[in-house]
């Protein structure tokens, strides 16, 4: 099942997108993302299929490693698909003993399954196609001229702080922190990985 995940997973190749800006390639998914939210048309998700397949064979990522990632969500797409069927309020279609299958609940579970769908595949081109490293040097340079543009950047959280928790409650050891900042101070410099 965890080898089913690809969002994460870098898959090497000689590509338009793999030579495309990390930062560029991030804002490209998540405007593609936004639309998918902003839409609720047929037209749209065709308009959105034609896009990622397009951005699919320009990657030369194999297709079916493109689709693998859905096979660990398939159990939520499940739940979320019959959900949005029975329990969407409209006309009626079908009723099996308390449950009423709606016009309405077919249509917003079509919706609901294809966008989940474009969703994760949307972001597997991302991950497959930039390596983690290019990825936060990329998302590093964008706070650096974001920094130099007067442009605020507010986190939720930082660094410092989820580094913290996480040897307070236990999920790393106190004597990782020290080895966790180092590496976020200065991520090329490897002698955090030796301690």
């Amino acid at each position: 099942m965890i080898r089913d995940i690809t969002i994460g997973q870098y898959y090497p190749a000689e590509s338009v997108i793999h030579r495309l800006d990390p930062r560029v390639k991030l804002v490209g998914t998540l405007t593609f993302i936004i639309s998918l939210f902003l839409h609720r048309s047929f037209l749209m998700y065709l308009v959105a299929a034609v896009f990622l397949t397009i951005v699919i064979k320009a990657s030369k990522v194999p297709f079916r490693f493109m689709i693998k990632g859905l096979k660990a969500i398939m159990v939520l797409l499940l739940i979320t698909v019959v959900f949005n069927m029975f329990l969407t309020p409209g006309t009626p279609l079908i009723r099996i003993w308390k449950l009423t299958l709606t016009v309405e609940g077919v249509k917003q579970a079509a919706f609901m399954a294809i966008r989940l769908a474009f969703l994760i595949v949307g972001s597997s081109v991302m991950t497959l196609t930039t390596t983690p490293n290019h990825l936060t040097d990329g998302m590093e340079k964008g706070l650096v001229r974001m920094a130099e543009a007067d442009v605020k950047n507010i986190s939720l959280s930082d660094f410092d702080t989820i580094v913290q928790v996480a040897a307070d409650t236990g999920y790393i050891k106190q004597e990782d922190v020290k080895r966790l900042l180092a590496f976020r101070n200065d991520p090329q410099d490897e002698s955090w990985i030796r301690g």
